[in-house]
């Protein structure tokens, strides 16, 4: 019996050695040179064959990318809630006394003393605040007007109205104080006394 398991572990050996020993010796010694290079060249083929077969299966296709493309800007969308420059706007309705770009001069020009409220529709911020700022400009004893400064970027760089929320406290047509950013109610009736 144990002849035979030796005689049997023997001969896969000699097997192993016969195939891949045999090919391993042609390239190493040199023996064969052109069979070895031959050998090479069937292996590169098989795994190029292999790599353009699984990439072609495992690839994606424009139709997949174009269905997850829409759903992470709909993910996008509902997150950022339309960030400055995006196509969604969040405020869809006017605010209370909203002015045009173009007749925002005349208000001032109209009154000595005008709190105005510069937002623009795309600002998540704007979308948070734009409620209280309108509820503490009513309690205030001012005038007040809201303007979309989204409308023009010329009248941003006049106005410095780039950063929005922005509520200015305007006197005889100049700046007197201003507050930038996202508040509560009680900060911005405080602010506009």
């Amino acid at each position: 019996m144990w002849k035979n398991l030796k005689k049997r572990k023997e001969r896969r050996k000699n097997k192993n050695k016969t195939g891949i020993g045999k090919t391993w010796r042609m390239l190493v010694k040199g023996n064969n040179l052109k069979h070895a290079f031959g050998v090479m060249v069937v292996c590169l083929g098989v795994m190029l064959i292999s790599l353009v077969i699984l990439g072609n299966k495992t690839g994606i296709s424009q139709s997949e990318l174009d269905v997850q493309s829409k759903a992470m800007e709909k993910s996008f969308e509902r997150v950022s809630k339309g960030h400055i420059g995006g196509n969604q706007k969040l405020v869809t309705e006017p605010y209370k006394n909203e002015v045009k770009v173009d007749e925002f001069k005349d208000e001032l020009d109209k009154t000595e003393k005008i709190n105005v409220y510069f937002y623009s529709p795309y600002c998540p911020y704007c979308y948070e605040v734009g409620d209280d700022v309108v509820r503490a400009m009513e309690e205030s004893e001012d005038d007040f007007i809201v303007v979309d400064v989204n409308e023009e970027k010329e009248f941003q760089d006049e106005n410095n109205a780039g950063e929005v929320p922005k509520v200015v406290k305007y006197e005889d047509g100049g700046v007197e104080d201003s507050l930038v950013g996202k508040h509560d109610l009680e900060e911005y009736k405080e602010f506009l006394k």
